[in-house]
């Protein structure tokens, strides 16, 4: 496995993003910005996922980031490694969280897999994030990091980009292989009401 890789996605000029929103929300914006530099006191935000670029939360990224760089809130980016074991884990777990059964049912021997990447590459997370920064995880790629990085002195933060609308017995079934890991996070964010 590669150490995280630290990504410098360029700037994005907020002034050019109120054409589009309007004066009366990048105020908003600029001073909820304002209020977060004031509350982190110095310490870092940082944005973790497990691809640089061809995925939703990358592309995300690559523009939010930007716009969080010229908004003065200190952030950075890392992008986490894997084997091919891993990332077929994860895949099977991102289509179960999305309800579908697709492949083999996740095993002890998966866990274990899953379990040794993300303790692997929670170390070396916390290589840059210093004790009291904020970490924002993104996916099931990086949930097994929270418990690492918590224990280093991290804020964290799991973000869930994914999902069923409706519950069923494959979805229950992920959900269960990722609540050990989502324990230590201090806050969750997701994109539908469970």
């Amino acid at each position: 496995m590669h150490p995280p890789q630290l990504v410098s996605p360029p700037r994005r000029s907020l002034a050019e993003l109120g054409e589009i929103i309007g004066d009366q929300r990048l105020h908003a914006l600029t001073t909820a910005a304002d209020d977060l530099r004031s509350r982190l006191g110095g310490r870092t935000v940082w944005q973790v996922n497990s691809t640089a670029s061809g995925g939703g939360v990358a592309e995300m990224l690559n523009v939010l980031v930007g716009y969080i760089l010229d908004a003065g809130v200190s952030t950075r980016w890392l992008v986490v490694d894997g084997d091919g074991d891993f990332f077929e884990v994860t895949k099977r777990l991102h289509n179960r969280l999305h309800g579908a059964a697709a492949g083999p049912e996740l095993s002890d021997r998966d866990a274990a897999c899953y379990s040794a990447v993300t303790t692997t590459n929670a170390a070396s997370v916390a290589e840059f994030v210093q004790p009291g920064d904020v970490v924002i995880l993104h996916d099931p790629q990086t949930a097994g990091l929270a418990a690492g990085l918590a224990a280093h002195g991290a804020i964290v933060v799991w973000r869930c980009h994914i999902g069923a609308d409706r519950r069923n017995p494959v979805s229950d079934d992920a959900w269960q292989f990722l609540r050990p890991h989502l324990q230590a996070a201090q806050a969750y964010v997701f994109s539908v009401a469970r």
